[in-house]
């Protein structure tokens, strides 16, 4: 019986300590994502599709920043309602916003 009472004990300390350290890793992480000015999203399409441009539907945003340097150097061309330079964050598009920008969800 007491081997089975310490063991619970050491159990219940060792889970203790682990929600700890996610509880103080998310409060960390939270600290860093509020300081964070300037976020940017990549734009969609009008009718809320993730954009890609018009040679090949695989060519997103995603797309474009595996090999930014070069693809994003192609960025002007084959515009489908936007070009990857206007839609893409990691061509220099995309929409920016600040903390104070983004709006509060509807009551």
């Amino acid at each position: 019986k007491a081997t089975v009472s310490v063991l619970y004990w050491f159990l219940s300390f060792f889970f203790l300590l682990l929600n700890m350290r996610v509880l103080l890793a998310t409060i960390a992480l939270g600290a860093v994502l509020a300081s964070v000015e300037g976020v940017c999203v990549d734009k969609t399409l009008s009718d809320g599709t993730e954009w890609h441009d018009k040679k090949r539907s695989k060519r997103t945003c995603s797309w474009y920043a595996k090999k930014r340097v070069k693809r994003c150097k192609f960025g002007h061309k084959n515009r489908n309602e936007l070009v990857a330079n206007e839609a893409c964050c990691v061509c220099g598009g995309g929409n920016t916003f600040n903390e104070t920008d983004v709006p509060s969800s509807p009551s």
